[in-house]
């Protein structure tokens, strides 16, 4: 088993519900029934403390070899996969980064999800503070999210700004482009991406389309 997939991530309550946990005294707990209904998964989420029970539905015992990092088999390997790929859809679905802290930006990140299924992916442990939309289908970004000092903008200010990369139109970039919210491309091809600051200034009703636009522009082609 394993917790990487919860790392710089926090709960989303309304998630878990919408998931199939309920709600407890202590938490969120979700049971699932493995393996033809032979064996049952417990996931019990307290805050950031994630446990996980297996149980033998046969013997009613919990069932332990999963988490001796020596036993080895074909059955005890089963368990671990199973139980490893629950957790990664928990966290894909049930959870949003704690990295970014603005409203904006996590209106965005649940905009993502609830529009596409696609939540952050952080691709970089060099950079915990850059993370990517991509579509499923091709694989291709269509949206990226990170801190940059707001000098990288021509703002006379090294204060780190969390701020949504977005691919647009080649003829209608410097259409967009205001130079006080929205720049051309950071880090990104300049003709083909645009840096949104997400301040709260930013409307984000404003942002549904370019995001739309962005996630069509990496539709495999």
């Amino acid at each position: 088993m394993t917790l990487k997939y919860f790392k710089d991530k926090k709960p989303n309550y309304k998630k878990l519900i919408d998931y199939g946990f309920v709600e407890i005294d202590n938490g969120y707990l979700l049971e699932k029934r493995i393996f033809d209904g032979d064996m049952s998964v417990a996931v019990e989420i307290n805050g950031e403390n994630i446990k996980t029970t297996v149980t033998d539905l046969l013997t009613e015992e919990e069932y332990v070899l999963h988490k001796i990092p020596d036993a080895r088999g074909e059955f005890v390997g089963r368990v671990r996969g199973t139980l490893d790929e629950l957790l990664f859809d928990i966290s894909e679905r049930c959870y949003d980064s704690s990295v970014f802290v603005q409203f904006t930006t996590l209106d965005v990140i649940s905009h993502v999800f609830e529009c596409y299924g696609d939540s952050l992916e952080f691709l970089w442990e060099t950079s915990p503070d850059c993370a990517v939309f991509r579509r499923k289908d091709t694989g291709k970004w269509y949206g990226v999210i990170m801190k940059v000092p707001l000098s990288k903008f021509g703002i006379d200010d090294e204060t780190p700004f969390e701020v949504l990369n977005l691919h647009v139109s080649a003829d209608e970039i410097d259409k967009i482009v205001d130079g006080k919210h929205i720049f051309y491309g950071f880090h990104m091809n300049k003709r083909h991406w645009i840096s949104v600051l997400l301040d709260g200034i930013t409307d984000f009703d404003y942002l549904k389309k370019p995001i739309s636009d962005s996630y069509l522009l990496a539709k495999k082609k």
